[in-house]
């Protein structure tokens, strides 16, 4: 395990799950947010985008966190290991509210300075109609990529296993 990507809608724990991974194998992690957007939310230009992934990318060793759909493939090309969470709706709307009460008004060390904790109504809407379209396409790229090593957890029971384990894969 030495190039990772979690993903999965807002709020499954991505970001928990990637320093604990992280301090656990001394993998760099990537949130891909960082490379996505400038303060004030204003998104980067795609070449800019592009062009810092494929440097992360380029590394013998990552782990990057988060969805952005259109570098999947780029991603998956070079990744040994898709870890995706995939917790029911519920628990993930409860998660970013939960979140976003907690880190009103401040910023996060997963977002770009500038960026603070959002909650209008087209983030909602995209936690909300995500999921089913993205579960599809998370399946069809590990189905493409059987030499990947695909770990799909679908309750918070079993990350929280996962994490309890790290500690003896070192």
């Amino acid at each position: 395990m030495q190039r990772v990507m979690i993903v999965g809608t807002s709020g499954v724990g991505k970001t928990t799950l990637s320093l604990h991974l992280a301090k656990a194998t001394g993998l760099p992690v990537t949130h891909l947010d960082v490379l996505a957007w400038t303060a004030g939310w204003k998104r980067r230009p795609l070449a800019d985008f592009e062009r810092d992934l494929d440097a992360v990318l380029a590394g013998e060793r990552w782990l990057v966190d988060g969805n952005y759909i259109a570098s999947l493939p780029q991603r998956a090309h070079v990744a040994d290991t898709i870890i995706l969470i995939d917790l029911p709706l519920w628990q993930c709307l409860v998660r970013v509210f939960r979140r976003w009460w907690k880190n009103r008004g401040k910023g996060r060390h997963d977002l770009p300075e500038g960026c603070v904790e959002p909650l209008p109504w087209t983030f909602l809407k995209w936690v909300l109609s995500a999921p089913p379209r993205h579960q599809q396409l998370w399946t069809e790229i590990a189905a493409a990529h059987p030499e990947i090593s695909f770990r799909h957890f679908t309750s918070a029971r079993q990350v929280d296993d996962y994490v309890k384990g790290l500690g003896h894969d070192r």
